[in-house]
């Protein structure tokens, strides 16, 4: 979504988020990305400074899949609560302007 330059203008400190994690949890696509829908959900999905919601928002997560472990495939296992506790902690940090 693009906004007019004359937005920007009146919103020089627009809040943004960007998060980059490559994990190397082995962790099944479908589960991950069920994870992600739903951190986003809960941190980025929610930021706002002065009334203005963030447009500009970028999240990248990649598991490499590297680990030794055992692969997570269910939201019950105690690697995939740690795991989203961790991600959740990273989403939820603020950024200083």
């Amino acid at each position: 979504m693009f906004m007019p330059a004359s937005w920007y203008e009146d919103h020089d400190h627009a809040p943004f988020k960007i998060i980059a994690a490559f994990p190397d949890l082995n962790i099944s696509k479908k589960i991950l990305q069920k994870l992600l829908q739903e951190i986003s959900e809960e941190t980025f999905n929610s930021i706002t400074v002065d009334g203005d919601t963030s447009t500009s928002d970028t999240v990248i997560l990649s598991a490499t899949g590297q680990a030794a472990n055992k692969q997570v495939k269910n939201q019950i296992s105690e690697e995939y609560l740690i795991f989203k506790k961790s991600l959740n902690f990273v989403g939820s940090l603020k950024m200083g302007l």
